[in-house]
């Protein structure tokens, strides 16, 4: 059975394995977007948006930066929902529409045209303020 990082889900090599390179690879890819990966997500209908996880696979959730662009025009505010894992993101609303960006808990809204940095604590996100 596979084991995962806690945070990113980066796949961890079992001993013996018959094909290292495999998981290897994945952990690599998914570090790499965690760094400095950028997601375009363009909307495919006027609804809410989840970001699937799929263990063993790099994920769009894994990049740094999530920009959401209104391919579909959104009519109404909607949520762009995440994976329950803690990490950090930077995410850029291109839509015409408020977007809340969460997790299974709670959000933060990201008026259109601006962008955020935020952070995940693996339940709630929150937006980032400097000082």
């Amino acid at each position: 059975m596979a084991t995962y990082t806690d945070n990113l889900r980066i796949p961890l090599l079992e001993q013996n394995h018959s094909r290292p390179e495999g998981p290897e690879n994945i952990a690599k890819d998914i570090i790499d977007k965690g760094l400095v990966g950028v997601y375009i997500y363009d909307t495919v209908a006027d609804a809410d948006i989840v970001i699937p996880q799929v263990d063993g696979e790099v994920n769009d959730w894994h990049n740094l930066l999530i920009e959401i662009n209104d391919a579909v025009t959104l009519t109404v505010p909607r949520n762009v929902t995440f994976p329950d894992y803690k990490r950090v993101y930077i995410f850029r609303n291109s839509t015409n529409q408020d977007l809340t960006f969460k997790t299974s808990g709670t959000g933060f809204v990201l008026a259109s045209g601006l962008t955020a940095y935020a952070m995940s604590d693996g339940v709630n996100m929150t937006k980032i303020t400097f000082s």
